[in-house]
């Protein structure tokens, strides 16, 4: 079901058709680093980064299936991480722990 759903979006708009394209300021953006459990194959990770790139306040996010990893820049003001962290393991993907929390100056804190 899942897989079906991630193609027919993708067929329809493409994977970066799905979001409307405008200039930000991305100094107020965090990225997230996730340890992904369940990320497989390329399916999983485009499917992944296809339906967190349609969530309100994510910049763009990085699904590496090799690595089980994702990165995903978003603006706090307008999406959680705990909404972030609630679709991914919704999508039957397990986050075994959040790495690093990164700032827009390059700042790290570690979680």
């Amino acid at each position: 079901m899942f897989r079906r759903k991630v193609v027919q979006l993708m067929t329809f708009a493409g994977a970066e058709g799905l979001r409307t394209i405008a200039p930000r300021d991305i100094g107020n953006s965090r990225i997230l680093t996730y340890r992904v459990k369940g990320l497989s194959c390329i399916t999983c990770a485009l499917g992944l980064d296809t339906m967190l790139q349609q969530q309100r306040g994510v910049v763009w996010s990085r699904a590496n299936y090799t690595e089980g990893s994702v990165v995903i820049r978003f603006y706090p003001r307008e999406v959680t991480e705990a909404s972030l962290r609630a679709l991914t393991e919704g999508m039957s993907f397990s986050i075994e722990e959040m790495d690093i929390r990164w700032n827009f100056t390059g700042s790290t804190k570690a979680l």
